[in-house]
């Protein structure tokens, strides 16, 4: 299966894995598997479903899908071009990056060395941006998905450096002609020296010259998005291609989540009981459900 390698590191970092013929299925998170790679866009058997459901008690599942298909349409990001240069970008993303390899030089990194040296891009990136994930603020969590990395040769680790100091890491997969850049965090004292657009630009140019690679893939729109992670793709020259989103729900999950009662109350108790991320996805899920039902 070509995604086993992924299926494998999944598990290493401590996500429940279900494999089935169309990709394979991570979580719970928040009651929901997840189909992973988010750009396997084949639509999941009534078998496969069923399956899902008699394996665990889930709110539900879901998955990306070709447009057509009733859901939440986003778009996934993908560089597909042998020719990728700076002239693939536009004119802020060619200024960004050439700022960023004026001061940084890029290299791939061991995992013991990005164990050792990310923690504190880790701590100030999910500063930044107002989010909380233990994978990358717990010390145990973070050695163990380092040591996953270390463990498949699929997986690969990146770092900007300025000077001795880490600007940027970023962590890839190779999944048959498709690299799939999973993780990347920077260090908030280095922004100014561009530590990222330089990273990002020299991975996915090393990787299209690579034998074998069509395409860099740089995941989803998600729901809860802001505009400037858009913008920072677009400006390193990856190109938006259209999905639906699909939120397929166990049938008593999908009466009591489009309740309107319990809609109502969540929008009015929800910013009082969770925290603003924990509640931008109840939101997001809902609206996921009204869409897909």
């Amino acid at each position: 299966m070509i995604y086993s390698a992924y299926a494998e590191f999944c598990r290493l970092i401590g996500y429940k894995v279900l494999e089935t013929p169309q990709g394979i299925w991570i979580g719970p998170s928040h009651g929901f598997f997840n189909r992973m790679p988010l750009y396997e866009t084949a639509p999941p058997t009534e078998q496969e479903m069923k399956y899902l459901f008699k394996q665990h008690r889930i709110l539900g599942v879901n998955y990306a899908a070709e447009p057509g298909w009733k859901g939440q349409g986003s778009h996934n990001y993908f560089v597909r071009d042998r020719n990728y240069s700076l002239r693939t970008l536009d004119k802020k993303g060619r200024w960004s990056v050439q700022k960023g390899l004026d001061n940084c030089q890029v290299r791939p990194m061991s995992f013991e060395e990005l164990q050792r040296l990310g923690m504190p891009l880790n701590l100030g990136s999910l500063s930044r941006q107002g989010r909380s994930d233990r994978m990358f603020t717990s010390e145990d969590q973070w050695r163990r998905l380092c040591r996953a990395g270390e463990r498949l040769d699929q997986v690969e680790a990146w770092g900007s450096f300025v000077g001795d100091e880490l600007g940027a890491y970023l962590i890839s997969i190779r999944l048959g002609s498709v690299v799939s850049l999973l993780y990347s965090n920077a260090s908030t004292s280095l922004l100014t020296s561009h530590p990222s657009p330089a990273l990002f630009f020299s991975v996915i140019q090393t990787m299209m010259k690579t034998p074998g690679v069509e395409a860099v893939y740089n995941g989803p729109r998600w729901l809860t998005d802001g505009e400037g992670l858009d913008r920072f793709k677009q400006r390193l020259g990856f190109v938006p291609e259209p999905i639906v989103f699909v939120l397929h729900l166990r049938p008593i999950a999908s009466r009591v989540l489009l309740n309107r009662g319990l809609r109502r109350a969540i929008s009015s108790l929800g910013p009082r009981l969770f925290n603003s991320e924990f509640h931008r996805r109840i939101e997001a899920v809902l609206n996921m459900a009204d869409v897909s039902s």
